[in-house]
């Protein structure tokens, strides 16, 4: 390989590092504005609503059902794939799914739990 060649291959590999550089500054930065605004935010700004309007009052089931969701995620291992192992679901949350397995089926209890979260289908039939 002449100098020639062995220069413009170091070129393009540090233009590839460049932009891949450049790539990754732009998803962290985009990362950091929906922490602080967008889905994230008005989640926040919507809970912190009905908690200062009483309107949680009488919906301890929706409550507990939510923060289960948020706590199993939390719980998410993404190295090992495992969804919260060790999760203590709350009895009305257990309820729900259960309520939803009969009337649903196993497959409505699939695709709320694939989407938006949920225990396993075993755990609910205990």
């Amino acid at each position: 390989m002449s100098s020639q060649q062995l220069d413009k291959a170091v070129w393009r590999k540090s233009q590839e590092m460049a932009r891949a550089k450049t790539k990754i500054k732009s998803m962290k930065d985009e990362l950091d504005h929906s922490a602080l605004s967008g889905n994230l935010k008005r989640l926040v700004d919507d809970l912190d609503f009905c908690v200062k309007n009483d309107k949680f009052e009488g919906r301890d089931s929706a409550v507990a059902w939510v923060g289960d969701i948020i706590h199993q995620i939390r719980l998410h291992n993404s190295d090992t794939g495992k969804e919260s192992t060790g999760m203590r679901w709350s009895e009305s949350t257990q309820r729900i799914f259960a309520t939803l397995t009969k009337f649903g089926g196993p497959k409505c209890h699939r695709v709320l739990q694939s989407n938006v979260g949920g225990m396993n289908q075993r755990t609910t039939e205990r």
